[in-house]
């Protein structure tokens, strides 16, 4: 919609430019009539469901609504406003115009509207946020860290559910595949998301305080995937922020099973089931899902969305490499790979973060590869339905797979392997790559 206001608006400029020079005539009161209308019309789209009133079209508005405004007073001065002919004022004009329109409509270029996926289970979806402190830690503030998390469950339902807990990347947000939460919980699941401070963009905890992303974080993850980190230290870093994001995700593990456990529990609490849980991941947080799942026992099945397994490797010093430790992973995990890092696991090296991934059907009880060729690494993530601008600058590369496609295939992916494994569904049947040229 973005665009095509652009288009339109930009040609409007260029037709009354034309007719202004072949008639040798400014035609203000023509524009000023033409501003009117447009004013009326875009306040009219506002009120349907063509355009959803939002911050991407607030400055549009206020720009269509001045030009407006001093039209009408113009019109209703009665007096004479044509100005004198002049052709280049007239071009002048119509480019600065132009280059108005471009700038008050960037917010609507860089985030287009867009239509969350309709979830296909039966359940209404509630929401509900909570902060978790971890008393048994201290930062390097001398405060006990915290986590905000985030639940999407069943709405109006007396009965109990799997809990799948999802864990955002580097500089991620807890609502990063917000359409994947809302698909599981209408068909039956307690999802609940988590914000790690430092580590996420920004997180913004219940009683309203915001953290943004921590800036020695920033540079560690800018250096460590850049050509000069050497393996040792790319290996130590792995291990220091591993350290924070495992002691999160088993902080909101233990804390959503402790409420469980109180009398007169209240939502969502009250609909886990405790018995059958789930974790996934994208990134960094693919990782942390994998590492703690491997560690604890009442964990059911993982999900890897684009991350490496980092809990599977090891620094070796005799060759100075990242190897795979090759050692038993004792549960059914399913891969979602994109193109960035598919090439890695294809490279034929056997070192790397990527090494263990490589051997993932050695080591696992079950492993299954699912690979959305044309995907890339936050093409994974709703920010591609967000900003698909946004979404190809960050990742470097352009998106070539149908974007409503490869999302609607990840969720189906990610609803069949829990199906499988937390609700004794049907086997799980999603493998090799997907494509939709």
């Amino acid at each position: 919609m973005g665009k095509l206001l652009l288009f339109v608006m930009i040609l409007f400029e260029v037709i009354f430019a034309v007719a202004g020079i072949m008639k040798r005539s400014s035609h203000d009161r023509v524009k000023n009539i033409a501003r009117i209308v447009a004013f009326v019309l875009f306040a009219i789209l506002c009120a349907t469901p063509i355009i959803e009133l939002s911050f991407r079209w607030y400055a549009l508005g206020a720009l269509l609504l001045i030009l407006a405004m001093k039209g009408l007073f113009q019109i209703c001065n009665g007096k004479k406003i044509e100005k004198p002919y002049k052709k280049r004022r007239i071009i002048l004009g119509a480019v600065l115009s132009s280059l108005i329109f471009f700038l008050v409509l960037v917010p609507a270029l860089l985030f287009p509207q867009y239509t969350t996926p309709k979830t296909t289970g039966d359940y209404a979806v509630a929401t509900a946020d909570y902060t978790y402190i971890d008393k048994s830690r201290v930062d390097e503030k001398g405060a006990n860290p915290y986590v905000n998390v985030s639940f999407w469950y069943p709405e109006n339902v007396n009965d109990t559910f799997p809990l799948v807990v999802f864990d955002h990347g580097a500089f991620g947000v807890r609502e990063s595949n917000h359409s994947v939460y809302l698909e599981l919980a209408s068909n039956g699941y307690v999802v609940c998301s988590i914000d790690h401070p430092g580590q996420s963009f920004y997180t913004k905890s219940k009683s309203g305080k915001v953290t943004y992303v921590n800036m020695n974080f920033l540079k560690e993850v800018n250096y460590g995937n850049s050509e000069s980190c050497t393996a040792v230290e790319a290996y130590d870093l792995i291990q220091k922020w591993m350290k924070v994001r495992t002691a999160d995700m088993n902080l909101t593990l233990d804390s959503i099973l402790n409420n469980v456990n109180k009398e007169n529990v209240g939502l969502p609490y009250s609909l886990i089931n405790t018995e059958k849980i789930g974790l996934f991941g994208h990134s960094m947080g693919a990782a942390t899902s994998v590492w703690v799942g491997g560690e604890r026992s009442d964990i059911d099945a993982v999900i890897n969305i684009d991350g490496p397994y980092f809990s599977e490797v090891y620094y070796d010093a005799s060759t100075d490499e990242i190897r795979a430790l090759g050692r038993e992973y004792d549960k059914p995990i399913l891969n979602i790979y994109s193109d960035q890092v598919w090439r890695q696991l294809k490279d034929g090296y056997e070192s790397g973060v990527y090494a263990a991934n490589k051997v993932s059907k050695d080591i696992c009880q079950e492993s299954f590869d699912m690979y959305l060729e044309g995907s890339k690494h936050l093409t994974l993530t709703d920010l591609a339905l967000i900003s698909p601008f946004l979404t190809d600058t960050l990742n470097g590369e352009k998106t070539t797979i149908d974007i409503e496609y490869c999302m609607k295939m990840e969720r189906e992916a990610i609803l069949e392997f829990f199906n499988c494994y937390l609700k004794e569904g049907p086997a799980y049947t999603k493998t090799g790559i997907f494509s939709n040229e």
